[in-house]
């Protein structure tokens, strides 16, 4: 509730409950949320003018944080001996499995609004099955024998049998003309797909075939963090965290000297 319309001259304030303390204040502030009593820093209990501060100063801020955070009192322990010491959190993660902010705990969870079929297409046993049947087709279509862009189609969907969605027998390869008119009339081409894989000839995936689509594990060029890069990096002279290190390679090492020492080391 407020004291009413707004006049000149007059300060319209807002009659508001306490999120902390549970009673009711006065603000000028539609938005606040804590009292001014409840306003206070959490070290030195420090009256303070803004509901939304937690801390007076950046010192109270790293006296806090220094008692109730074990990562942050062991880095200000060490101070500038500490290996992550000067790098922001997106650097230090870059290329590393966060696996405490997968699915609902992280920040961006939306309830599990993607889909599954979309995020299988990454994986690894996806990328084998999908190979193995442009191999077996000789990457073409197997309706109109063109070998533009193709796709691999399940004949039985993906979301009709779970057990079937990785096997062979159960895709075949198609252009994507061909997979738009296919897609909402399975039950149609089902019985020649069937009869085409019947008579096809199983072929598997060499070792070297199934190594180009796992993903290239390595290291930075200049700082040696350790990366993890698309299968089609490997063609790739030289890897590295980010633009920051790839300068600096440049500035210090550069490419001609840089092959030389890579070349020593494979050695």
């Amino acid at each position: 509730m407020n004291t009413g319309r707004f006049q000149n001259g007059v300060t319209r304030t807002f009659l508001k409950i306490c999120d902390t303390c549970v009673r009711p204040f006065e603000s000028k502030s539609g938005s606040r949320k804590r009292c001014q009593n409840c306003c206070k820093c959490k070290e030195c209990g420090a009256q303070m003018p803004n509901a939304s501060h937690k801390f007076c100063c950046n010192s109270c801020a790293g006296k806090w944080k220094y008692k109730n955070s074990d990562a942050i009192k062991q880095i200000l322990y060490m101070g500038t001996k500490h290996p992550n010491r000067g790098k922001g959190v997106g650097d230090y993660w870059r290329g590393r499995s966060r696996l405490n902010m997968r699915g609902i705990n992280n920040p961006n969870w939306k309830g599990g609004t993607g889909s599954e079929r979309h995020t299988a297409m990454g994986r690894l046993e996806y990328k084998i099955w999908r190979a193995s049947i442009f191999k077996r087709d000789d990457y073409a279509c197997i309706l109109c024998k063109s070998k533009g862009k193709i796709h691999a189609n399940h004949i039985i969907r993906w979301a009709d049998d779970i057990e079937k969605r990785y096997n062979v027998t159960n895709g075949v390869t198609l252009c994507i003309p061909c997979h738009q008119i296919v897609t909402g009339n399975e039950q149609l081409f089902k019985h020649r797909f069937v009869e085409y894989v019947e008579k096809s000839k199983s072929i598997q995936l060499t070792d070297s075939e199934i190594y180009s689509l796992m993903p290239l594990i390595t290291n930075c060029d200049f700082c040696g963090t350790e990366l993890k890069k698309e299968a089609w990096q490997r063609k790739l002279s030289f890897h590295f965290c980010n633009e920051k290190c790839r300068k600096t390679f440049e500035h210090e090492i550069g490419w001609k000297k840089g092959k030389e020492l890579k070349q020593e080391t494979l050695i």
